[in-house]
């Protein structure tokens, strides 16, 4: 296993694809790097803030496989990712709503997947 390297990890994430291959790819990368779950949900953060909202998304997805995974085996990235995505919810809902208005009925339930993972996120105040 390679050292972690905030830059290294911030460059994977925005290179970062919507194809399940490289969410779960970079998913098994973030878990093999566990013991740093703090920087890695701290660059994922930096990075949500930087790239473009379209690619917010897939950045959602891979906290999501990340954390699922990490619910089965107690890993620390639950918690960890906890915070973040209540602070990150509001820079991908608006443009999930957005899309949706938006989209054909065809595409509306790609976008009601998404919207439906986001409130699973989301503060329930």
């Amino acid at each position: 296993m390679t050292a972690f390297s905030e830059q290294h990890f911030e460059k994977k994430l925005a290179q970062l694809k919507d194809t399940q291959e490289s969410i779960q790819s970079l998913s098994s990368w973030c878990l093999q790097h566990r013991s740093q779950h703090k920087k890695i949900v701290s660059c994922w953060l930096r990075v949500l803030k930087k790239v473009k909202v379209e690619h917010r998304l897939t950045l959602f997805y891979l906290a999501n496989d990340v954390i699922q995974y990490s619910k089965r085996k107690n890993y620390e990235f639950v918690e960890s990712w906890g915070t973040a995505l209540q602070r990150a919810t509001p820079m991908v809902r608006h443009y999930c709503m957005d899309k949706y208005v938006g989209a054909v009925p065809g595409e509306r339930s790609n976008v009601n997947r998404a919207g439906k993972e986001l409130l699973t996120w989301e503060d329930p105040t």
